[in-house]
C-alpha cells in the first residue's frame, strides 16, 4: 500500500503477532498496536485500544476464509468492517520424501507448527509414515 501513496496520519495499525509487529515498525509504523501476551485475535481484542471502537471504520487484512472472531467482536462493539483478503492458506505441494528421511534417521527432534490448520496439514502431507516416525 505504501508503495502507493502515503500512509494517511494518525491511522493506527494493529497485529496480533510480534514478527509482525517488528517487520510494521521496521517499515515505519511507529505505534503499533500489538497484544503482549496473547498472540491471537483474542489478545488483541482485550486491548484498551480496540474496546471503545464505535462508529469506527476497520479493515482487517486477512487470508480467504479467516476466522470472523475479530470482525464480528468489533461490529458488535459498533465499528464498520470491511476485509481485505489478500493471501490464500492451502497445503504446501512440496515433497515430503526428504522430511520423513531426516525422521527415519532420527535426525528431526521436533517439528513447530503454528495453527491447528498447519497441523492437519502436516499430518495429512506425511501420510501414515509420518505419523508412525
Amino acid at each position: 500500500m505504501r508503495a502507493r501513496r502515503a500512509w494517511p496520519a494518525g491511522l493506527r495499525v494493529a497485529t496480533v503477532g510480534r514478527g509482525s509487529e517488528r517487520e510494521l515498525q521496521r517499515h515505519g509504523f511507529a505505534a503499533v498496536i500489538a497484544p503482549t501476551e496473547r498472540f491471537d485475535s483474542e489478545g488483541l481484542l482485550d486491548l484498551p485500544e480496540l474496546r471503545q471502537v464505535e462508529g469506527k471504520r476497520v479493515v482487517i487484512f486477512r487470508g480467504e476464509s479467516g476466522r470472523e472472531l475479530l470482525g464480528e467482536t468489533l461490529t458488535a462493539r459498533g465499528a464498520m468492517i470491511e476485509y481485505a483478503e489478500c493471501y490464500r492458506r492451502g497445503r504446501p505441494t512440496a515433497d515430503s520424501a526428504p522430511l520423513l528421511a531426516l525422521c527415519a534417521r532420527h535426525e528431526l527432534d521436533a517439528f513447530t507448527v503454528t495453527s491447528s490448520e498447519g497441523l492437519g496439514n502436516l499430518h495429512a502431507m506425511l501420510g501414515e509414515a509420518g505419523r508412525r516416525a
